[in-house]
């Protein structure tokens, strides 16, 4: 069975002399992988088709549909005028965006509400010029990305149930929660019961109180986030890193 829907690429890798191995979040299925014939950049289709396989770009995909690895029949820009990405972090951060997304999905699962909010992120991180504005938009598809996978925990109580008290100091544990320190913390993902709360609220409201919060906030998020991918490494936060200078959103 044919399946088609709109979707924006993810990731593509050569496969033999003219195919390549896409991975396509689609707005009803999810993340997709399949094999794409016809992508040579020896001839001009081959190279019309390469054009439009570009992060950021709206795509119509039409699939067989099938378990594991598809066959991609058909890949066309949903819109006919390319986005164009203005800088060196813009394009970065939606690398970022799509390694997150490929690699914390499990494939063929629909996602509606991620999908739509990966739209908007992706749109933001478009046209952003601004660190915070980076910042602000990771933070929102970071925090809805976690819930969807069930790891960003309650920041209004602790593993036992106990609602959160704003003088206590905790220790936020992956895939636990908050527990109480009974000493004097040492870990980097330690919190005041004030700061878990002003989390929670922030998280809420998609907003950051102060910077102190909105730097907390990303590494509660980066502390989540390399659990969740079990010893896999992400390359463009490497990569960010080795080509921007300045403070790194990621």
């Amino acid at each position: 069975m044919l399946i088609k829907d709109r979707g924006y690429l993810l990731h593509l890798r050569q496969y033999r002399e003219t195919s390549a191995i896409i991975s396509v979040f689609s707005a009803e299925h999810g993340v997709i992988a399949g094999v794409l014939k016809g992508v040579s950049a020896s001839n001009r289709s081959g190279q019309q088709l390469r054009g439009a396989l570009q992060p950021a770009n709206e795509l119509d995909v039409l699939w067989l549909n099938r378990s594991g690895l598809k066959t991609i029949r058909q890949v066309q820009p949903f819109r006919p005028q390319s986005q164009q990405i203005a800088a060196t972090r813009n394009y970065l951060c939606i690398s970022y965006l799509n390694e997150l997304t490929l690699k914390l999905l499990a494939e063929d699962q629909p996602h509606a509400f991620l999908f739509e909010l990966y739209e908007q992120v992706l749109k933001g991180l478009l046209v952003s010029q601004v660190l915070t504005d980076f910042e602000r938009l990771l933070r929102i598809y970071e925090s809805a990305l976690l819930i969807e996978l069930g790891e960003m925990p309650d920041f209004t109580e602790d593993c036992d149930g106990n609602a959160v008290v704003i003088d206590k100091m905790y220790s936020l544990i992956a895939g636990q929660g908050l527990r109480v320190c009974h000493d004097v913390p040492t870990t980097e993902t330690a919190l005041t019961g004030h700061q878990a709360l002003a989390l929670c609220e922030s998280f809420n409201a998609r907003e950051w109180q102060t910077p102190d919060i909105a730097q907390l906030a990303k590494q509660v998020c980066r502390y989540l986030i390399d659990h969740a991918l079990y010893g896999k490494t992400l390359k463009s936060r490497q990569l960010y890193r080795e080509m921007i200078v300045n403070k790194d959103p990621l």
